[in-house]
């Protein structure tokens, strides 16, 4: 049974590309030459975007999963290899995207909130989200049914 299902979308992500793409039009209008070059940075542009364009979380049926983008980048973690739950504020050099932290992963898309999984081997797993406070409450219940 699903419990949870989440998207948060990924703005700065998207500002930054259209930003990009609006300084490689310019540059191409004033320069008149290298087609080529536009096309292959629009089609990485794209790629980039369609990997990394939201973060989904589910749960559901003891399990946790989450995935970038269209889904190519995703994993997934038993309810019960979790030790505990919280919510935290990720410092604002942690960026977005995959991150190695001193104690384990970030995956983030946007924003500075995530629930900090910390895992009963002693590992941490942080998923940002812009709902941490449903996110922790749907685990926890999960947890204590256990």
């Amino acid at each position: 049974m699903e419990r949870y299902n989440h998207s948060q979308f990924g703005v700065p992500l998207a500002i930054i590309i259209g930003g990009v793409a609006v300084l490689v039009l310019a540059g191409l209008y004033l320069n008149k030459e290298g087609f080529e070059v536009v096309g292959v940075v629009f089609l990485i542009m794209a790629l980039i975007l369609s990997l990394f364009y939201k973060l989904t979380i589910k749960v559901e049926n003891d399990i946790i999963r989450w995935a970038f983008g269209i889904g190519l980048i995703n994993k997934q973690l038993a309810i019960s290899e979790i030790k505990s739950t919280q919510i935290v504020e990720n410092p604002w050099y942690c960026g977005w995207g995959i991150r190695m932290m001193s104690e384990g992963t970030l995956y983030n898309i946007s924003g500075f909130q995530a629930v900090n999984l910390e895992l009963k081997d002693g590992t941490h797993i942080r998923l940002g989200t812009d709902d941490p406070h449903q996110l922790k409450v749907v685990i926890d219940t999960y947890m204590s049914e256990k």
